[in-house]
């Protein structure tokens, strides 16, 4: 059972995705280089290839799931295309763009440094550890807007969808997921998920989903072209709640996953200014 991560307010960030953004912009954004290979295409732009297999990269980033497949083609065809009026305005080849470069350069060297280091020496986190860590910071994890405990699944064939929708009407959330268990038109499945309202797309969704009584099934909903969504409501959750663990155990993990990663870059630094000379000259 796959879960969903959820979004709570709070001021923690995403250590990783700060200290390694060069190394996503370029391998997600960067030109594709064509490959005389048998990979499936999915957008071309002035004979730059997106394949299938970069595709699938992009929209498995974490900063993209909650963005349409559609939105994210059009988000790489658009720098592409800002890339290759680049090469015709000859940016790439100006001094201002080779500054740029060197100091990227530099700047991916020491992203590839703490990733390296964060990855050997992240310790593997106990269900243990996050529910102490969830006791002490219940604050953080507090409801402060419209959310709802939902069952949620998705669909890529509409017909499916209409049959677990009645399959799910006659019994209850669980018999009907294990009767689509190994079914290849399901795209994902999240039970007893918390859900921050504007994160529920598109709007007609959402409006459907306040519709919804507890324990009600919705009707299927197209929630993007080609997926079918069927969404049962659990609760309406009060401002200042906070949701048991279990149901943001996801995000409790991704949290104190941070934690642990700023200490470990503490530690690297800390290091470093052992092992090299450092001195601060000010005039």
């Amino acid at each position: 059972m796959m879960n969903l991560k959820t979004y709570l307010p709070g001021k923690a960030n995403n250590f990783i995705l700060i200290h390694l953004g060069v190394v996503l912009f370029l391998l997600l954004f960067g030109c594709v280089e064509q490959q005389e290979d048998e990979k499936k295409v999915v957008a071309e732009v002035n004979g730059n290839q997106l394949t299938e297999e970069d595709f699938q990269m992009l929209i498995s980033d974490k900063r993209f799931q909650k963005k349409y497949k559609n939105e994210i083609l059009r988000q790489w065809i658009e720098k592409e295309l800002l890339y290759q009026e680049a090469v015709e305005q000859d940016i790439v080849s100006s001094q201002e763009f080779e500054s740029y470069i060197r100091y990227s350069e530099r700047e991916l060297a020491g992203s590839m440094v703490v990733r390296n280091y964060i990855s050997d020496n992240l310790p593997e986190i106990t269900n243990a550890e996050l529910v102490s860590f969830y006791d002490d910071n219940k604050e953080q994890f507090q409801v402060d807007r419209e959310s709802y405990l939902l069952n949620m699944i998705t669909f890529t064939d509409r017909e499916r969808a209409i049959k677990f929708r009645s399959i799910l009407i006659n019994s209850d959330w669980n018999s009907a997921v294990s009767s689509f268990s190994n079914d290849s038109t399901v795209t994902s499945n999240f039970t007893n998920n918390l859900f921050y309202a504007n994160h529920i797309q598109p709007l007609k969704f959402l409006r459907v989903v306040r519709e919804l009584f507890p324990m009600e099934v919705s009707i299927v909903v197209e929630t993007e072209p080609g997926m079918f969504s069927v969404v049962q409501m659990i609760e309406t959750l009060d401002k200042n709640y906070v949701p048991e663990f279990n149901f943001v155990k996801e995000i409790v993990k991704e949290r104190y996953t941070i934690k642990l990663q700023k200490d470990l870059y503490n530690k690297l630094i800390e290091n470093l200014y052992t092992k090299y000379s450092v001195e601060i000259k000010r005039k």
